[in-house]
């Protein structure tokens, strides 16, 4: 699929959208960096299914198609067949856009030309009744402090600055109600460690060319050491098994957002509630599995973090 990526096609794909741990896991890996293409346009079916009869169609439109079904996922004998009739080819064609035609859009996509619409999202889950988990090997945006924006003065700064001002106030409002729980990497507090973070999403904050400083790396430490000095909701949890590919903020019961790495302003999201209950038990089991996440010891690292960078 990657190839056929890369040679310019473009893949309509209707999802089966139940999927259990180890699928989403895949789907993290592996899927999220196809869809961050942007040339693929996925697909859902929202009718009631029985999920006993599997069947895939691959179909090049008017060259080939491959087509199979299986009983409850039992691949090994199943037969694959591969057509090149035309008429044959036209007939599953037909199918296909029969059953498209009863499924809705799994997901939204967003780039350059769509950074007000990227934001607008995030605002609209900020502010949302549900409890918010942040993803990265960058910080959170919501940790940051803003203020050090300000300082500088700059008109470069105006957009990031209104736009991070907007999103901490929407979440702030509604923190003593719910959580924000920011999840990042062991090795940005390792006190050994010379790697200094990205802003979330420079390019959709039109800071492509602007990089962390010790500075503003200090600053943002204190002020995450604030929080969990002074807001109970807020939370911050450590681990040492982040997938540098995952740049996930999500929302329980409401959302998620997608990132590629920092570099690139490319991002998707999805609401469809099977597809959330899935991801909310992969990251619950990701924190239960692989998180630092005892108050006290995170406070504990944030310190000689500080002190190694003074």
């Amino acid at each position: 699929m990657s190839e056929a990526l890369k040679k310019g096609n473009t893949i309509t794909i209707i999802h089966d959208i139940d999927r259990r741990y180890g699928d989403m896991q895949a789907s993290l890996n592996v899927w999220m960096q196809l869809y961050m293409s942007g040339r693929i346009e996925a697909w859902y079916c929202p009718g009631i299914r029985d999920g006993i009869i599997n069947t895939t169609r691959f179909i090049a439109p008017g060259l080939a198609a491959v087509i199979s079904n299986n009983i409850h996922n039992s691949v090994e004998e199943n037969l694959n067949i591969y057509l090149e009739n035309k008429k044959a080819i036209a007939a599953i064609e037909a199918e296909y856009k029969s059953f498209l035609s009863l499924c809705e859009p799994l997901m939204k996509h967003y780039d350059i030309k769509k950074v007000h619409e990227f934001w607008d999202m995030h605002l609209n889950q900020l502010t949302s009744d549900s409890d918010i988990y942040f993803i990265s090997d960058s910080l959170s945006l919501i940790s940051f402090p803003i203020k050090i924006l300000k300082e500088e003065n700059s008109t470069i700064f105006e957009f990031a600055y209104n736009t991070v001002k907007e999103l901490k106030l929407g979440l702030m409002d509604n923190l003593k109600n719910r959580e924000f729980i920011e999840i990042i990497p062991y090795d940005l507090l390792d006190p050994e460690s010379k790697k200094l973070p990205k802003f979330y999403k420079g390019s959709f904050l039109h800071l492509d060319n602007i990089e962390y400083t010790k500075k503003i790396f200090i600053k943002q430490l204190e002020n995450q050491l604030m929080l969990l000095n002074e807001v109970e909701n807020y939370k911050l949890y450590i681990t040492k098994h982040m997938d540098k590919r995952m740049h996930l903020q999500f929302a329980i019961n409401h959302s998620a957002i997608f990132t590629t790495p920092n570099i690139e302003a490319k991002a998707i999201s999805f609401t469809e509630k099977t597809m959330i209950s899935s991801l909310d038990e992969f990251v619950q089991r990701f924190i239960t599995s692989y998180c630092i996440t005892d108050r006290e010891k995170v406070k504990e690292l944030i310190k000689h973090k500080i002190e190694s960078l003074i």
